[in-house]
């Protein structure tokens, strides 16, 4: 079952963003992959061969796409750690970094926070109790 479709067309709206036209980055589901977003920082470990994640879930589904573009994010706030002059990077920033609290924010009133910080001053409970376990079949 493809649970990533039913995580963009139902559950979460945000669209990965296309930067395509970027010969320098991977995509940015494959930068996940990868652990890297720049093509020419990345080299193979060995005989290794790196393999898609594949979600078991629709919640599995939703937290990968957030941390697809955590990921993104963060790769490219590294780059602009140094290079703090590339508008088009930072522009590409900002562009993953919203989609990024966008994702987070709909994962949150889908299943929950991911972090105590997360958790809002209307709480009366901890909703993560209610559910199964991370080790539990989800």
């Amino acid at each position: 079952m493809n649970y990533f479709r039913q995580c963009t067309n139902n559950q979460m709206t945000q669209a990965i963003p296309d930067h395509s036209g970027n010969t320098c980055l991977f995509s940015a589901e494959e930068g996940f992959n990868l652990g890297n977003l720049f093509k020419n920082l990345y080299t193979p470990y060995g005989q290794m061969t790196n393999f898609a994640l594949q979600p078991c879930s629709p919640r599995q589904a939703c937290l990968m796409q957030v941390q697809i573009l955590e990921f993104a994010a963060h790769e490219l706030n590294l780059y602009l750690d140094t290079h703090q002059d590339d508008e088009k990077m930072l522009a590409l920033f900002n562009e993953y970094n919203a989609c990024a609290l966008k994702a987070r924010k709909e994962f949150e009133v889908k299943f929950g926070p991911l972090a105590v910080s997360d958790v809002n001053a209307d709480c009366t409970s901890w909703i993560w109790i209610q559910g199964p376990w991370p080790w539990e079949r989800q």
